[in-house]
C-alpha cells in the first residue's frame, strides 16, 4: 500500500494498480488522472510528448500541489476530511454500507454482520471511500431523499495500459484545458477538495473535466472508533448528473431509435465482444484518450508498438435495480492500426457482426437466415415424427433443452483467441485476417455442434435429430461465410 505522492513518484518503476475489486482499481486511476491533469495538463501534443520523454512525473510539482491540500487528503481531517462531507438529514449506518459485496449484511457467502463488529482500515476505507463515489446505486433514503447512480455505476469504463504505471495514466491523459477537453470547461474547473463546498453552485452538468473526475454524487462521512478503525458511516444524496454528459473513459453507441447506450457487463459475454466500441465510427461515442490517441498517431508517432492493450473495468448490475451480479475486470490487445484506419475499423465490425449472426442462429431462428440449429435439434429429439405428420414440439421445453446444452457457450469459447489474433493480424494483413476469421467461425461451430452432439444417446431419434441439425448448421455458415471467403479469396488473386 503507498500513499498518492509515492505512488505517483514511483509510478515508473510500478506495473499497475491493484485493488480489492476492479471497482476500486479503476476509482483510484480516475483519482490520480485528476490531480496528475490539474498538475501536468498537458496543454497539447508537444506538452504531452515531453512528458512522455520525461519518462516519469516530476516529484517537485507534485510535492507543491500535494502538500498545499494536504489537510484535505486527510480521511480524519476535522474541518475537511477526504471526499466528506457531513449531511445532517441522515443517520449513521454500519461500515459494511460502504462497500456492495457486504452492505446486504447477508452471510449466506459473506460473514460480516451489521452487529457493531465490522470495521475497516484506514487504507481499505480509503479505496472503498473512492469507489462509492463512483459506483453508487440509485434509491430511495426515506420519503424524501433520492440517490442517483454515480458516474461509473452501469457501464463499462476502460483504460489504455502501458509498460508500467507512468505509461498507464499518460496514455489516459488526452489533453486538458481547451474549451472542450475533454468536457467542456467552464472556466473554473476543480477538483472536489479545491472547494469548501463540492456541491456549491448547485449544478447537473460538471464545471469541466476535474470536476467530472471527483463529481460529488452523495455525501458521505466516515465514523472512527478510538483504534483509528471505520466502524460506520452516514451518506446521503448530493449532485445529480445530467444524463446527457457522457463519461470520456467509457463507451457509447447511438441509435436513431432508441438514444445513446452504455457499453456494459453482460453475463455470459466476454469483453472482446464488444471491442466495437473502441473504434472510430459514426455511431460509436468511444473512450476519449482513444481519439486522442488516434490524433497523436496522424500527428507524431504515437509511442506504443503494433498494440494497444485496453483494459475494460467495472460491475454487473440490471438497470433499476441496486445489484452487483459480479465484478470484473478484461484486457483486449487492438492493433494500432485500429485507432485512425477506417477500413480496419470496418473490416473488425463486419468480421465480430459475422460471428454474431451465426452464435445467434445457432440457438434460435433469425429471420432470412438459415438457423435455430440447437432449436432443430432439440424439437426433433423430443418429437422425432414431426415431419410426417406427428405432434410438433413445446416450445418451452425446446428452449429449455437448447439451455442445458449451452452450446453457444461453447461456440464464443473457440473463438477468442482467434479473435485476440484477428485484432492483431487485421492492421498487417486485412485479408489475411478476414479470412482467417471466417475459417474460425467455422471450426467454431462445428467444434460446439460436435460437442453437443457427442452427449446425446445412440438412439434413431437422435440420430435424425443430428442429421437434421447438422443439414441447417452447413446451411447457415455456407449462407454467412461462403461469401466473404470467395469475396477474400477473389481480392488476393487480383
Amino acid at each position: 500500500e503507498l500513499g498518492l505522492y509515492d505512488v505517483l513518484v514511483r509510478a515508473h518503476t510500478l506495473q499497475g494498480l491493484a485493488c480489492e475489486v476492479p471497482t476500486e482499481t479503476v476509482a483510484i486511476y480516475r483519482l490520480l488522472l485528476g490531480i496528475l491533469h490539474r498538475v501536468f495538463g498537458p496543454a497539447d501534443m508537444d506538452a504531452w510528448h515531453r512528458l512522455w520523454q520525461a519518462g516519469r512525473w516530476d516529484p517537485e510539482p507534485l510535492q507543491a500541489y500535494l502538500s498545499r491540500w494536504a489537510d484535505r487528503f486527510d480521511l480524519c481531517s476535522p474541518v475537511h476530511p477526504f471526499l466528506q462531507t457531513h449531511d445532517k438529514r441522515v443517520n449513521a449506518r454500519w461500515a459494511g454500507d460502504l462497500r456492495h459485496e457486504t452492505r446486504s449484511a447477508d452471510t449466506l457467502f459473506n460473514h460480516n454482520t451489521d452487529d457493531g463488529t465490522y470495521t475497516l482500515s484506514p487504507a481499505r476505507a480509503a479505496r472503498a471511500l473512492v469507489a462509492m463515489h463512483h459506483f453508487g446505486f440509485a434509491g430511495k433514503k426515506g420519503s424524501k431523499m433520492q440517490f442517483t447512480d454515480a458516474s461509473s455505476t452501469r457501464m463499462i469504463t476502460f483504460l489504455v495500459r502501458g509498460e508500467n504505471l507512468f505509461q498507464s495514466l499518460l496514455l489516459n491523459m488526452p489533453r486538458y484545458g481547451g474549451d472542450s477537453d475533454p468536457l467542456p470547461n467552464s472556466g473554473s474547473d476543480r477538483l472536489w477538495w479545491e472547494a469548501d463546498d463540492p456541491c456549491s453552485p448547485p449544478r447537473t452538468v460538471p464545471l469541466g473535466y476535474l470536476d467530472y473526475l471527483t463529481w460529488p454524487n452523495r455525501l458521505l462521512e466516515l465514523e472512527w472508533n478510538e483504534q483509528g478503525e471505520v466502524t460506520g458511516l452516514s451518506m446521503g444524496p448530493a449532485l445529480r448528473l445530467d444524463g446527457s454528459v457522457l463519461n470520456p473513459l467509457a463507451a457509447f453507441t447511438r441509435s436513431t431509435e432508441s438514444g445513446v447506450h452504455n457499453t456494459v457487463w453482460k453475463e455470459g459475454r466476454a469483453l472482446w465482444r464488444d471491442a466495437t466500441a473502441l473504434l472510430a465510427s459514426a455511431d460509436i461515442v468511444r473512450p476519449r484518450q482513444l481519439d486522442w490517441l488516434a490524433e497523436l498517431a496522424e500527428e507524431h508517432d504515437l509511442p506504443l508498438g503494433r498494440l494497444v492493450p485496453v483494459d475494460g473495468y467495472g460491475m454487473c448490475t440490471l438497470g433499476g435495480k441496486d445489484k452487483v451480479y459480479f465484478y470484473r475486470s478484461e484486457r483486449l490487445a487492438l492493433s494500432s492500426a485500429l485507432l485512425a484506419d477506417r477500413a480496419c475499423s470496418e473490416a473488425l465490425v463486419a468480421s465480430l457482426s459475422q460471428a454474431e449472426t451465426v452464435g445467434t442462429a445457432l440457438v434460435r431462428y433469425v429471420k432470412g437466415t438459415p438457423s435455430g440449429v440447437f432449436a432443430t435439434l432439440a424439437g426433433y429429439l423430443i418429437a422425432p415424427q414431426q415431419d410426417v405428420g406427428g405432434r410438433q414440439p413445446d416450445s418451452k421445453d425446446v428452449d429449455a433443452m437448447v439451455l442445458s446444452w449451452a452450446g453457444d457457450g461453447l461456440y464464443w469459447a473457440e473463438l477468442e483467441v482467434p479473435f485476440q489474433q484477428l485484432a492483431v493480424e487485421i492492421g498487417d494483413d486485412l485479408q489475411a485476417a478476414r479470412l482467417h476469421w471466417a475459417q474460425a467461425i467455422r471450426g467454431a461451430a462445428w467444434s460446439a455442434f460436435r460437442s453437443v452432439v457427442q452427449g446425446l444417446p445412440p438412439t434413431p431419434a437422435a440420430l435424425k435429430a443430428a442429421v437434421r441439425a447438422q443439414a441447417s448448421l452447413g446451411a447457415l455458415l455456407k449462407r454467412v461465410l461462403e461469401l466473404e471467403e470467395q469475396e477474400t479469396a477473389q481480392e488476393e488473386v487480383e
